[in-house]
């Protein structure tokens, strides 16, 4: 064999050797791209979900796509396909939200069958395999997300993490791509945080002065906050706006007396004549009859008492002893109600100037 001819086989060698290098090259694996996995609990040996996401190279129509967490010792337990989602397509922004356009919400079963991809875990790796029919390819860059967990569509189980600490390597092949996913396994991943709400109450009484004015037979007269009184009832707000506010757990609860006569019965008095005008139920006064009747309205964000709210049904005289007002069972910012008292005189009503002191007490209920 002649040199010139042993040179031109050598060369040819070589070109064809080079040449299978290049297309061994090209046949080769893409790498998958984007990979994140969103743990929901990153503490040893706790149950998480998994959010798996990353986008395709290759164009996926057939075979399967594996996910191994077995060499980074998660424990699948009893996760099976009805604890998995899988979404995929070429809108990045749906594929991770609502799925609703460019975007396949696939169907999964125990195995492939027409239309459903299979979705089996075993030796703590899962494999989803591509439908054996009228199945939706993941074609080349499409963004994919594997939800696994309670995070999936009426998933109940969870993969338990490993029982050490450290970063952990999860393996994806999916079709002709793969990739790795490093996440990171804590003693303990959460931070107790303390903090304590201090009590407060607070209650105002807009006007501590108001009065009936002169007062006849012929009518039922009305306090008001100028002292002059009124033969109509007053507007909201009047005679006496009482406010109140607190964070106490069981909210709060006002608390009224009448000092009365001073000794034995409540109602409005005149010392100089030691006569006392009873104090009724604010619906039992009338005019032409001896009434004193102490009232609440227009509560908001509070309750008046049955015995105060002027309904006729179970309405109450005023006491000389504390008894609730006004209440609330919760929490409550600016609650209010007016205070109102609504008087009558008899013909044989001693003349002259009565008085008396309401008391109001005002209780947080912690």
């Amino acid at each position: 064999m002649n040199k010139q001819f042993k040179k031109s086989i050598s060369y040819f060698l070589i070109v064809v050797l080079v040449l299978s290098f290049f297309n061994y090259k090209l046949s080769y694996a893409a790498s998958l791209t984007t990979l994140s996995d969103a743990l929901t609990r990153n503490k040893i040996s706790t149950l998480s979900d998994h959010t798996i996401k990353y986008r395709q190279i290759t164009q996926l129509s057939s075979g399967t796509i594996g996910i191994d967490f077995n060499t980074a010792g998660f424990d699948d337990g009893t996760v099976d396909y009805t604890d998995i989602d899988l979404f995929y397509g070429s809108s990045q922004s749906e594929v991770n939200g609502s799925c609703s356009t460019n975007c396949t919400n696939a169907t999964l079963a125990s195995s492939a069958g027409a239309g459903a991809w299979g979705a089996v875990f075993a030796t703590n790796a899962l494999t989803l395999s591509y439908p054996t029919s009228a199945g939706t390819a993941i074609n080349a860059n499409d963004y994919i997300r594997i939800e696994i967990g309670t995070s999936a569509s009426g998933g109940d189980q969870q993969i338990t993490n490993p029982g050490s600490t450290g970063s952990k390597v999860i393996s994806i092949v999916s079709g002709a791509d793969d990739g790795n996913i490093a996440v990171v396994i804590l003693t303990n991943d959460q931070v107790g945080v303390s903090a304590t709400v201090q009590p407060t109450i607070s209650f105002s009484v807009s006007d501590i002065s108001i009065g009936a004015g002169d007062i006849d037979t012929a009518n039922i007269y009305y306090a008001t906050s100028d002292t002059n009184g009124s033969t109509s009832e007053p507007s909201s707000g009047s005679p006496s706006l009482l406010t109140a506010s607190t964070n106490a757990v069981n909210g709060l609860s006002i608390s009224i007396k009448s000092n009365g006569d001073g000794s034995s019965n409540a109602g409005i008095y005149s010392s100089t004549l030691s006569d006392l005008i009873e104090a009724a139920a604010s619906t039992a006064v009338s005019a032409n009859s001896d009434g004193y009747g102490v009232y609440g309205k227009s509560a908001t964000s509070l309750t008046i008492a049955e015995g105060y709210d002027n309904d006729s049904n179970s309405d109450a005289a005023i006491t000389r002893s504390f008894t609730t007002f006004l209440s609330t069972t919760s929490p409550v910012s600016g609650g209010t109600a007016d205070l109102s008292i609504k008087m009558g005189v008899g013909a044989t009503t001693k003349a002259g100037a009565y008085t008396d002191t309401l008391t109001l007490v005002c209780l947080g209920n912690f």
